[in-house]
């Protein structure tokens, strides 16, 4: 996704671009090997819609034509620490749908344009730099000749995931090490597609289950995608995995903090098998703190940083940082048209720093989380455990107060910058609601000790 949406920000800055893909694509929205992930579910959060809205204008309309789902945010249920949130306060429609369906109706958005090819069944072997610059790469298919070749370019963007070989590269150039911030989490999946023939048993036609950490490990995410079918992924935590077997997935949902997925599924028809993937830590990859990167190389999406996917933000970032890109380029191009670019040279490196910007906030709320796990490991920020803390009333708040519950959603869903939990107004509603809970539990207690 991520190398789809650069491309096309490209297409309208370069006279041709060109994208080398690992894979064969399938011949519709099929899952595939280059995206071990895409049978399991993907959230789309609710910048990332926006940004691919305004990206692709059609993109929407024409999934929706083709059955993707559309719900109210009244029909979506989050719970996490203990309590339902309240209902999403917004008129807005949410799109549903899986990631191979989302995937192939932006590949053939970005195909269609004239000045994009791909390549498929290639990769990169290298990255050719001369003066400090990066011309192009060296390419080695997977058939014919089987013979490297070099793609002269005047942009490179390496979109190649949590395998990108970037590092290595800059590392053979003399480039230097790029640093690394790492944060384990150990999360696993177990995802299986249902249909309900007789109609969908519960109002809340989407819902996230949140285990209460450090004590509970297991949580589950279920939401409807196209084919009038529902992805259900249980979601263990620190090594906590979901089996793959019928009697131990429906066991595992029964043990959830509620069961409300177990008490839907267990009247559902499965649509497919039961498929697990494990994620054993989270990669910030520096390149922001480079100082001899070289110029016309830029990393984004996972090859820059890979998130815990329990949360969901990946497509949303990639959108966001293929956005970022599209503004650079246009003042880049606003520069060279009216003859003030002052600094032709460096100016990807100020790309990578922008889009390490994009990555700041929700890197900090993923790995905040993962640290209430003790079993996770990495280089815990300072103040990790009062902005847990704090998040934590935050939720609570979500629950019952309608300003706080706006803020707490807008954040989650990235459409806010983290700063907005921290206004004067909100921290003054979840101190309230805290010393709330706080005197109710203390009278619970004296009332328990006096019987």
């Amino acid at each position: 996704m991520t190398g789809l949406l650069a491309a096309h920000v490209l297409s309208e800055h370069f006279e041709h671009v060109t994208i080398i893909e690992r894979d064969r694509f399938p011949g519709g929205a099929e899952p595939r090997k280059g995206v071990p992930q895409g049978r399991h579910g993907h959230l789309l959060l609710a910048r990332g819609a926006m940004v691919l809205n305004e990206l692709f204008p059609d993109l929407f309309p024409r999934m929706a034509q083709e059955g993707n789902a559309l719900l109210h945010t009244s029909e979506i249920g989050l719970y996490q620490f203990g309590t339902w949130k309240a209902p999403i306060p917004s008129e807005r429609r949410v799109p549903y749908q899986s990631r191979p369906f989302l995937e192939e109706h932006v590949r053939k958005l970005v195909t269609a344009r004239e000045n994009v090819r791909i390549i498929e069944a290639c990769h990169v072997t290298q990255l050719c730099v001369k003066d400090g610059c990066v011309i192009g790469v060296s390419l080695h298919s997977h058939v014919g000749t089987q013979q490297e070749e070099m793609l002269r370019a005047d942009l490179v963007i390496d979109a190649s995931g949590r395998s990108s070989r970037t590092p290595q590269w800059l590392a053979a150039l003399g480039c230097g090490r790029v640093e690394e911030t790492s944060v384990t989490s150990n999360v696993g999946y177990a995802s299986r597609i249902y249909r309900f023939p007789s109609g969908f048993p519960s109002k809340r036609m989407a819902m996230v289950i949140d285990p209460i950490p450090p004590q509970e490990k297991r949580g589950g995410v279920m939401f409807p995608i196209e084919g009038n079918c529902w992805m259900v992924m249980l979601v263990g935590q620190v090594g906590d995995y979901a089996p793959s077997d019928e009697e131990g997935f429906l066991a595992y949902a029964r043990s959830l903090s509620v069961p409300d997925i177990y008490e839907i599924i267990k009247v559902g028809i499965p649509e497919s098998p039961i498929v697990s993937y494990r994620y054993p830590a989270s990669r910030w990859r520096h390149y922001e703190r480079m100082f001899s990167l070289p110029n016309s190389l830029i990393v984004m999406g996972d090859a820059l940083c890979s998130f815990n996917p329990a949360y969901g933000q990946g497509i949303a970032i990639a959108a966001m940082e293929a956005k970022r890109l599209a503004v650079f380029l246009h003042e880049r191009q606003q520069q060279i048209t009216h003859g003030t670019l002052n600094q032709p040279g460096g100016w990807t490196q100020r790309i990578q720093r922008s889009l390490a910007d994009i990555v700041r906030d929700p890197w900090k709320l993923a790995i905040s989380n993962d640290f209430r796990y003790p079993q996770n490991t990495g280089r815990r920020p300072f103040g990790t455990h009062l902005f847990n803390w704090y998040m934590r009333r935050v939720h609570e708040a979500m629950a019952f107060n309608s300003s706080a519950t706006l803020r707490g959603y807008e954040v989650l869903t990235l459409s806010k910058p983290l700063r907005t939990l921290f206004e004067p107004h909100i921290v003054w509603e979840v101190l309230r609601q805290s010393l709330r809970l706080h005197l109710s539990c203390s009278k619970r207690i004296n009332d328990e000790n006096i019987a």
